[in-house]
């Protein structure tokens, strides 16, 4: 039988969610359902951009959400999404979109779609031995559809 458990170091955020439900003497519970409903909440708020929008996105984005620190300079690291897509040069003509647009909508989006934004482009990034079409296509599904993949 194949051994299912993984090790994990519960940072400041866990501790604190498995502390908010009294008398929890299953910690594994807890976790799975945090994480179940964090899937389900990412797919609700996910914007629906274009594909290039995507491209673009994650494109800026390379490396989003593989920090030890959940902050940068002192900002949650999905508050700077729409920053890193305005300040990377010509990427409007790289992708063929609307560069300022695509900030402003960012911008304008609500804190769990930021967190989308952060998930789906982290997603991409953990998917690059993929070509770029199927790693879009399933950083921009709920993981429970994915298929096997050889890591």
């Amino acid at each position: 039988m194949t051994d299912k458990r993984i090790r994990i170091v519960a940072g400041a955020p866990l501790k604190a969610a498995l502390r908010a439900t009294a008398g929890e003497e299953y910690p594994t519970g807890r976790v799975n359902s945090i994480a179940e409903r964090y899937l389900d909440i990412v797919e609700e708020a996910r914007p629906a951009f274009a594909r290039a929008e995507w491209c673009a996105v994650c494109d800026a984005n390379n490396g989003a959400g593989s920090f030890d620190e959940l902050e940068i300079a002192g900002a949650p690291e999905w508050m700077v999404l729409a920053a890193n897509v305005a300040d990377t040069p010509g990427l409007g003509a790289k992708w063929d979109i609307d560069q300022r647009d695509l900030v402003r909508r960012l911008d304008g989006l609500p804190r769990a779609g930021k967190i989308a934004v952060l998930e789906t482009a982290q997603r991409f990034w953990a998917l690059t031995e993929l070509p770029t079409e199927e790693a879009l296509d399933l950083a921009t599904s709920h993981p429970a559809t994915w298929p096997e993949i050889d890591r």
